[in-house]
This record gives structure tokens, sequence and C-alpha cells, in this order.
């Protein structure tokens, strides 16, 4: 059913519907002066009405333009570990835009991966693990892009990582930070930053007794080229 298909029937059921009231209670009144029987009259009328809107709410919503949300990664990544608390941060930015409609961002979540695809260490990270601000002021899920326009966010993202994981996922080499923003509509963007540990840092990670703080400028991923 279309919207004005069912307006048009709503046109027709609500007055129909008062007429029903007034033409069942004008009749039964007289006979029956039963306020039980005017309240059951009124419940069923109320339903029929209510039972259009449902449908004419459902079909809005179905019909609904879904805009399209871009994640754009910054240009650095700020990595941390204090190893007292055996808490683990990264700090990285970027803007986020729609091109078509208003978006609305639900959830965001995100994962940190070491090693070959073959041997891939992967640390999932969940919503409760960000702290973000959009346009300077901190948001919650969900937030939304206005339509058209593109705003800078900053997110700080802490965890607890065990010591004894330290060595195999941050070890030396090249790590991956992989960010998922989830829209209203069910659709995702992602970004990836990558960023290399040498053997120092590696080895300060294992090692040190204080927190450890490195910036990575211009977190690109290397594309590998297929034999």
């Amino acid at each position: 059913m279309d919207r004005s298909t069912l307006a048009d029937t709503l046109k027709i059921a609500v007055p129909a519907t008062v007429a029903l009231v007034v033409g069942l209670g004008s009749n039964l009144l007289p006979e029956l002066r039963s306020v039980k029987l005017w309240i059951k009259v009124v419940v069923l009328s109320l339903l029929v009405l209510l039972t259009a809107y449902l449908a004419f709410l459902q079909e809005s919503i179905e019909r609904s333009p879904h805009g399209t949300a871009v994640y754009q990664k910054g240009n650095e990544i700020v990595f941390s570990y204090d190893r007292t608390k055996q808490q683990l941060t990264l700090k990285f930015g970027g803007a986020l835009s729609t091109r078509d409609h208003e978006v609305w961002i639900s959830d965001i979540s995100g994962s940190l991966s070491s090693g070959s695809q073959e041997l891939k260490q992967l640390f999932p990270f969940a919503f409760e693990d960000f702290s973000c601000t959009a346009d300077s002021k901190e948001v919650r899920t969900p937030f939304a892009v206005r339509d058209e326009s593109s705003i800078p966010v900053l997110c700080t993202l802490t965890s607890q990582l065990p010591r004894d994981r330290l060595k195999t996922l941050l070890g030396p080499g090249e790590h991956k930070l992989n960010i998922r923003l989830k829209t209203d509509s069910g659709n995702f963007t992602e970004a990836t930053y990558c960023f290399e540990l040498d053997e120092g840092v590696a080895e300060e990670l294992q090692t040190g007794s204080s927190t450890l703080l490195h910036r990575f400028l211009y977190p690109d991923c290397q594309e590998v080229e297929n034999p």
C-alpha cells in the first residue's frame, strides 16, 4: 500500500469510525445505558485507528531515504602502553561525512591485528572501549552527521591488554588498526591505520618499566602485490 492509498484509507476510516461510535452509542445507550459497552466501543475504534496509523508509520520508515557515511582517516596515530595498568591506548582521528541524506552512526567497533594473513593475531575492540568527539563535542551513539557535511572526529581507544599477549600481538613488524562505523541503515564505513614497530620499540614494550608512547605519522597501509 503506497502513501496516497493509505492516506485515502485514513480519510475514510476516521469519519467512519467516529460515525460507528456515535451510531452504536446512540442506539444502545437508551436500551442498556451501559458504561462498559461505551468503553468497549471506544477501545475498538481506537484499535482500528491505531492499526491504520502504525501501517502508515511503517510505510514512511521503509520509504525514508538512507544516506551513506564516509570516514576519511587522519594523518597520525598515537600508540601507548602502560605496563603497570596493562592498558593499551590508541588515539586517532579523521573526518566523517555524508554525500546525500542525513546519517546516524549507531555503533563503533574495531580490531588490532598483527602478523601475516596466515598467522594473524587479532585483538577486537567493542563500543565501550571508544571515547570520541565529533566537531569538538563529546558524542555517544547514536549521533547524526548532517546532509552534505563533514565533521572532524577524534577518538581514544583504551583496552586492557595482558603482558603475556604483548609479544604475540605487538612484536616487530607492521600492525593494523581497523575501525568500523555502523549506520542506522545497517551499512558500514571503515578505515585501516597501519603502523610498524621496530625491534627497539618492541623490545621496550616487553622490558620497559614505564609507559611507552609513540606517534606514527601517515599511517597508510602498503599495497600487497599479487604474484
